[in-house]
């Protein structure tokens, strides 16, 4: 987990170039974090199946990220900032730090699930029908995160 002073950073790299969807759970359970300081991003997919794999997300204090994701719902980061990146990436190092950021991952998976995005969806078509509003609560906690990613 740790560079000894000289080592080349590109012995602890290894690109593997396109995967199959199949090995992605496996990869993400098996990381310590999932850095992804994005300066352009439409919506943050990895942050997710990261965390629905209790994988703490590094991600940019940034739009989408800051529009769908809770304070302590993930490791924030200013993707401009070397140093705030550093920082981040010491913070998913912290017991204390990562398992916060897992406490709150099935919430987030809940709320940012199919289901879910299909119940928001009916509650929109409802008010403008002029029917009753849908709940779009979620009532039931979602099945096991990686069983929802791996079916996507």
């Amino acid at each position: 987990h740790g560079l000894a002073p000289g080592q080349p950073l590109a012995d602890h790299l290894r690109l593997t170039g396109p995967l199959p969807d199949a090995a992605l759970p496996a990869l993400y359970r098996r990381a310590t974090a999932v850095a992804m300081p994005s300066l352009r991003e439409g919506f943050g997919l990895v942050v997710l199946e990261a965390l629905a794999c209790g994988t703490p997300a590094i991600v940019s204090r940034l739009a989408p990220f800051t529009e769908h994701l809770g304070a302590h719902e993930v490791i924030w980061t200013d993707p401009f900032d070397i140093r705030d990146m550093a920082r981040a990436l010491l913070d998913s190092l912290d017991a204390t730090v990562a398992e916060r950021v897992r406490t709150h991952a099935p919430g987030v998976c809940a709320r940012m699930s199919w289901s879910h995005s299909a119940l928001q969806h009916e509650h929109v078509y409802r008010v403008h029908l002029g029917l009753a509003p849908a709940d779009v609560t979620p009532s039931t906690p979602p099945v096991h995160p990686s069983t929802e990613l791996t079916h996507a």
